[in-house]
């Protein structure tokens, strides 16, 4: 494990687009981050300012990392694309490491790029959520921290359909552009046609529903009494979280689906 690691950590650092990305990725987070939470919008029945105090902050720091999941998936794309443009996959073989190796090698640079988001989620919230909660108490910080872990699972399973998608195609740009046109529209217009029931277990729906929308809805049963001209069921419609613990266990087989498919086509590739 230790040997592949090195191996792959290697080329990683020796990729001139990991510097770029990660710095756009972990920059563009904390500017958005820094952006949101400095709104404080005063409208009877929702409640900003709730969302950038504990426990409600986890919601929406995996919220927002979740959209830069997008800058970790391009990134595993390119990463994994250069073996082919630099045949490094055959050199690898050549050297004595199986294909199941090659794979595993890709997946600890997933996890470690996965770690890494998830432990700026982190400290994240806890630095935006110190500076907005007046008076809190530990059980009140952590008790919706579970939420980064599975924000993690959620960057993993995105990560391992890139790769997926690049190891079948094998061509850097060609598989950003079908990376993101699955992620929209394509599967989008797919389920469409489909009923509620069948669609909402599609890979890009049960992933995106693991970091729903935070609530804004004012939970404060003095604020609701303003409530008058504003319907806020509709709000609350789009604001609830789905199943979490179905789409995560969803989740997880669709990563364990993608791997098994990605060694099956490594497998079978001429290197």
């Amino acid at each position: 494990m230790i040997k592949l690691f090195k191996i792959e950590f290697q080329k990683l650092i020796s990729l001139s687009a990991f510097k770029a990305i990660a710095i756009i990725h972990v920059a563009l987070f904390i500017v958005v981050l820094v952006v949101i939470s400095g709104f404080d919008v005063s409208i009877p029945g929702i409640n900003l300012k709730q969302l950038y105090q504990f426990p409600e902050i986890w919601g929406l720091t995996t919220w927002v990392a979740s959209w830069f999941n997008l800058l970790l998936s391009f990134l595993i794309i390119i990463f994994i694309g250069n073996e082919y443009t630099y045949k490094t996959f055959r050199q690898n073989v050549i050297d004595g490491l199986s294909r199941t190796q090659l794979l595993l090698g890709k997946s600890y640079i997933i996890l470690l790029f996965g770690l890494s988001a998830m432990i700026l989620v982190f400290f994240s919230s806890i630095i935006v959520g110190s500076l907005n909660t007046e008076t809190v108490s530990s059980n009140d910080i952590f008790s919706k921290a579970y939420l980064i872990f599975v924000y993690f699972i959620q960057s993993i399973a995105y990560m391992t359909i890139a790769m997926l998608i690049v190891l079948f195609v094998k061509n850097i740009g060609l598989s950003i552009l079908f990376f993101t046109l699955y992620f929209f529209p394509v599967e989008l217009i797919i389920r469409g046609f489909l009923p509620e029931s069948i669609s909402m277990y599609f890979p890009i729906k049960v992933i995106s529903n693991l970091t729903p929308l935070p609530n804004v809805v004012d939970t404060n049963a003095e604020a609701n009494y303003q409530i008058n001209a504003i319907d806020t069921s509709n709000i609350q419609t789009i604001t609830d979280s789905p199943d979490l613990m179905l789409n995560t266990f969803a989740a997880l087989a669709y990563i364990t689906i993608f791997w098994s498919l990605s060694l099956l086509i490594l497998k079978k590739q001429d290197l």
